[in-house]
Parts: structure tokens; sequence; C-alpha cells
């Protein structure tokens, strides 16, 4: 039997990406670019708590640095908007 989550439940995971995601371009330590975001990197608790997974495609960023990356990984269709078509990373 399939149980569609109700809308409340769908906020907090939406609120959950967004909040982590922000947290690793902004606030964290080592700024992260995760590269991967999909459902499939998404892990929730019984609570519906976010954990974020999926690392392996991550890259890290110094606040001074421009971005220039010959291969970025990541899932097609679920790669970040902001990488053009030669994957070169196109600003923040």
């Amino acid at each position: 039997m399939c149980n569609l989550l109700d809308w409340n439940k769908r906020y907090k995971i939406i609120l959950g990406v967004a909040k982590v995601l922000l947290y690793l371009h902004w606030h964290a330590p080592i700024r992260i670019i995760h590269g991967d975001i999909k459902p499939a990197n998404i892990l929730l608790d019984e609570s519906f708590d976010l954990k974020l997974s999926g690392f392996g495609l991550a890259t890290t960023v110094n606040e001074t640095d421009c971005i220039h990356v010959d291969v970025l990984g990541g899932t097609i269709g679920y790669m970040a908007p902001v990488l053009d078509i030669r994957l070169h990373f196109s600003g923040s």
C-alpha cells in the first residue's frame, strides 16, 4: 500500500534540503558544493528529519577562489542549474 505524504511532511523535507544546502554553501567551516542532490541521496528518519548522503562527487571551495571544474560529476537532471552545458561553474 502506498501512502502519500501530507503537505506538512513534504514542506519539512523541502525546507530541510534548503537548510542543508545553505549550510554547505555558506556556513560550513569548509564550503562544499554537493554536486549530486537527488532523491536517493536524501535520507529521512522516522520523524522525517533530513540527512544528506552521497558526497562522493562533492567539491570544496575557498571563499576567494573562482571555481573552474573540468569534470564536475552529478546525475543528469539533478545537477545544479548554475552549471552550463560545458560543465563550468557559471556563478553563485
